[in-house]
């Protein structure tokens, strides 16, 4: 039977399933394929998926329906762990009216075949619309997101450019319309903000340096332990008392105690917590306390 709705005049297969053997329909969408087929001669019904049957050979599972190169639906064959295999009918129509999937799903041939007859067709002039609306939507969304993208990318490389020039021999000249021309609160955030991305420069390359020497075991770690200091670089431990304490790690320490938690001071160190800091130091030539 399978075999024979293959062979009906409005069922074709997909130029791009033609490479396979089709031994016929799946059984369980046979019947409702041969019967929309035989009702309805001018619906075409082409193949768009398969199952194996074995021996090299499918049969048809999945099929687009069309009328005058216009798309009226799709019929096919969908798994359920709770149902078994099931017939699954779709179009938009069907979809407008179900919240929990775009399909009609059942395992009876005869409410397949009805739910066929009652949604697949012609759209009417509304539906026609409202199709077409949609995809003008999105059609424009996609121009102008392109567009966008494509402004970005140009507007990206004046940016650079301008940045480049703003940060070299352009420099001067920006700083002079700054103070010459900019409204007077204006020019006061761009001249702190300046001084403070200087200030923020020389510390981000202080930690660095601190983070750089750290990671080769050549800073000093210091850890506060009661009274005394427990003082490693490397492999090398060495424990201070406050009055043995020397005088490059205390003026350091010092200096960090003044500082919040996971701070950094340039060409001193950072402050761990209020008993551990990493010291950047020159501990060639340290000197103890008196």
């Amino acid at each position: 039977m399978s075999e024979k709705t293959l062979a009906m005049d409005n069922v074709i297969i997909h130029e791009n399933l033609k490479k396979h053997t089709f031994v016929g329909v799946s059984a369980t969408l046979d019947p409702v394929v041969s019967r929309l087929a035989t009702l309805n001669p001018r619906w075409m019904f082409i193949v768009t998926g398969s199952v194996f049957a074995g021996n090299n050979t499918r049969r048809a599972s999945d099929f687009e329906v069309r009328m005058d190169n216009e798309v009226l639906g799709e019929l096919s064959l969908v798994n359920s762990r709770s149902r078994g295999t099931l017939i699954s009918v779709s179009n938009d129509r069907i979809s407008a009216k179900r919240q929990r999937s775009n399909a009609y799903r059942t395992d009876n041939a005869e409410k397949a075949i009805l739910a066929a007859k009652k949604s697949f067709g012609r759209m009417n002039a509304g539906e026609r619309l409202d199709k077409a609306k949609a995809e003008a939507g999105k059609v424009l969304s996609q121009a102008s997101w392109n567009k966008e993208r494509q402004h970005r990318e140009q507007a990206g490389h004046i940016h650079a450019a301008m940045h480049n020039w703003v940060r070299n021999e352009g420099e001067r000249l920006f700083l002079e319309f700054v103070k010459t021309q900019m409204p007077v609160a204006d020019a006061k955030k761009v001249l702190d903000a300046h001084e403070r991305e200087r200030v923020l420069a020389m510390e981000m390359k202080s930690i660095a340096e601190v983070q750089k020497l750290y990671g080769k075991d050549e800073s000093l770690l210091v850890v506060k332990d009661g009274g005394k200091y427990l003082a490693r670089i490397g492999e090398k431990l060495d424990i201070y008392e406050d009055a043995t304490l020397p005088m490059d790690i205390r003026m350091k320490l010092g200096m960090l105690k003044l500082v919040e938690d996971g701070e950094f001071i340039t060409e001193v160190g950072c402050r761990v917590s209020s008993e551990i800091f990493v010291l950047q130091a020159d501990l060639t030539n340290v000197s103890q306390g008196e």
